[in-house]
């Protein structure tokens, strides 16, 4: 099976943990890019994609991007803290939306003529 290619990915590293919030939790990490493909960050260029850690002890647990800075990623509270994030753990962040849909797949609506699978 081919990949979605309107599927936008970005992967990296923690490159440093964030300010823990007043009780001590942590939501926020420094990243560092990984791979060929990245591209520079804007504010919330990745806000709503969906980030799965691919190493560590949170090693495939699934958090929501809740918004970001040309150098820094904070996860969505309803996921909880990202507390036993470590320096060089490993993630990527995929332009995939709560309901496993690729956000900038062409919408297709009642009467629309594309055909299935495509």
């Amino acid at each position: 099976m081919a990949p979605d290619p309107t599927i936008r990915r970005y992967t990296g590293a923690v490159a440093a943990l964030g300010r823990r919030d007043p009780e001590g939790k942590l939501y926020t990490f420094k990243l560092s890019p990984l791979g060929p493909r990245n591209f520079p960050l804007s504010r919330d260029d990745l806000r709503g994609w969906r980030m799965t850690i691919l190493s560590g002890r949170h090693f495939g647990e699934v958090y929501w991007v809740n918004g970001n800075t040309e150098s820094e990623v904070t996860v969505h509270r309803d996921n909880g803290p990202i507390d036993a994030l470590d320096v060089r753990d490993v993630f990527i962040i995929e332009s995939i939306d709560a309901n496993g849909a690729s956000m900038f797949a062409p919408k297709t609506g009642a009467g629309s003529a594309a055909s299935p699978g495509v």
